[in-house]
């Protein structure tokens, strides 16, 4: 039984996911309001801060709007998290096109364009349902080059290096489309770019035999 198996089951996960090897979950908003209503319970039923969910959610969205979008995404400053739980931050990566020995690109690391793909199909098979070109194989893809960015790809990442939770390598943060979205608004606004961290690529050292 590998580590995250062993992990898996201490944490009474589904049998699904330890035969995978994965260990998943998700904490939506009903999770955060029970989790809220813990803390203030000492408070009795009359508090001021006993209010319903929806407003609990509305004050939290607004809150992570603003800082997302104004303070990571819109100035490309560090957001650190409270309790040491490590820095949201949002990075460009270069794009670097490889070549295979015949001198075609390399694709693999390449992100798919799937809406203009999805469009070159309509237009090689005219008159076929979503289904029907599911099942064709061998399709041509188009891939996303960021020639609008200079080969540059953007990224919002949690950044775990001064985070302290323990077994912190089985948690991710995953965006959600707003910022996604927001983000692509601000990479290709011809006047309002904003210039963020990049990462650097890994110099890889030969062995020494």
């Amino acid at each position: 039984m590998t580590l995250i198996q062993k992990r898996c089951k201490k944490l009474n996960m589904p049998g699904k996911f330890i035969e995978k090897d994965e260990c998943v979950t998700q904490y939506a908003q009903q999770e955060i309001y029970k989790f809220y209503k813990d803390k203030i319970r000492e408070l009795g039923p009359e508090s001021v801060y006993n209010v319903p969910q929806g407003v609990v959610g509305g004050i939290q969205g607004d809150f992570n709007k603003a800082w997302m979008q104004e303070i990571v995404i819109g100035k490309g400053l560090i957001f650190r998290l409270p309790y040491r739980l490590g820095d949201i931050i949002c990075k460009k990566i270069k794009t670097k096109l490889r070549l295979d020995w015949k001198g075609n690109i390399i694709t693999r690391s390449l992100p798919v364009d799937w809406y203009k793909s999805k469009q070159r199909w309509a237009e090689m098979w005219p008159g076929l349902t979503p289904k029907e070109l599911k099942e064709i194989k061998g399709k041509p893809l188009i891939y996303i080059l960021n020639e609008h960015s200079d080969g540059y790809r953007y990224q919002i990442i949690w950044d775990r290096a001064r985070c302290v939770v323990k077994n912190k390598k089985v948690y991710n943060f995953v965006p959600n489309r707003a910022n996604h979205r927001y983000l692509a608004q601000v990479v290709k606004s011809p006047t309002g770019r904003v210039d963020y961290y990049e990462i650097k690529p890994r110099k890889w050292k030969k062995r020494r035999n």
